[in-house]
């Protein structure tokens, strides 16, 4: 019988299923209309569905080669740098200028948690595609 095992690009991929999911969660909670009860509901399932998917990315992982390990050293140099570049113009754009004792940003305070969310899931996007680029083209 064969063990259904998961490659390194569909491990990728599925690791990007609970941060949209907790990207979704955040995304709600920012919400003024959404009751907190509904808020706790969300974090619960939440938690369920990041467990469930730690267990099955443990369970069924699969042992990565060589050019799997360049391929992903590459990319992960590639995500690193674009961090760095995100969260310097992030920088820029929630840094107060101070008029008369006046704080004012252009990001409302209230959204810099979802902003830094949407950047980790971006990134981890990118890293799942760039992953499959490279190893597509033997790189």
């Amino acid at each position: 019988m064969r063990e259904n095992k998961l490659t390194v690009k569909k491990q990728l991929y599925l690791q990007s299923i609970p941060w949209l999911f907790f990207l979704i969660v955040v995304a709600i909670g920012k919400v003024d209309w959404v009751s907190e009860s509904v808020n706790i509901v969300l974090t619960v399932v939440m938690a369920i569905v990041i467990i469930y998917f730690f267990v099955l990315g443990l369970k069924k992982k699969e042992t990565i080669d060589e050019s799997a390990k360049s391929i992903l050293a590459k990319v992960d140099g590639i995500c690193l740098h674009t961090i760095i570049y995100s969260l310097i113009i992030f920088n820029f754009t929630i840094s107060p200028n101070n008029n008369n004792n006046v704080v004012t940003t252009l990001i409302p305070v209230k959204f810099i948690g979802l902003f830094l969310v949407i950047v980790a899931y971006l990134v981890l996007l990118l890293r799942a595609i760039l992953f499959g680029y490279y190893d597509k083209r033997g790189i």
